[in-house]
């Protein structure tokens, strides 16, 4: 995703600035972020959660493809295609 996409946001919904994802509620944005704030470098620095790290800590894509803080039980959530790929890594080479 790139910050420039154009997707309509209502109510809650929001994009990040920094990585440029799409969140379906500010609870959903405040826990993919990780990090202490006002630390910028090093380990502990503030920053946005991988996909893989957003599945690990219970998050899930869920309608139009936006992250929600956790899958409902009304709806299936699916997995990010970010993820997906990270998850089996990159394809075979041939040759």
């Amino acid at each position: 995703m790139t910050i420039h996409e154009r997707r309509h946001l209502r109510k809650d919904r929001n994009q990040c600035a920094g990585c440029g994802d799409f969140f379906n509620s500010t609870r959903a944005f405040e826990k993919h972020r990780t990090g202490l704030h006002g630390v910028h470098e090093g380990p502990d620095r503030r920053r946005c959660r991988t996909p893989a790290e957003m599945l690990a800590v219970g998050m899930a894509k869920g309608q139009q493809d936006f992250w929600i803080s956790e899958p409902r039980q009304d709806y299936p959530a699916q997995p990010p295609r970010e993820a997906q790929t990270e998850a089996i890594g990159p394809p075979p080479r041939v040759g």
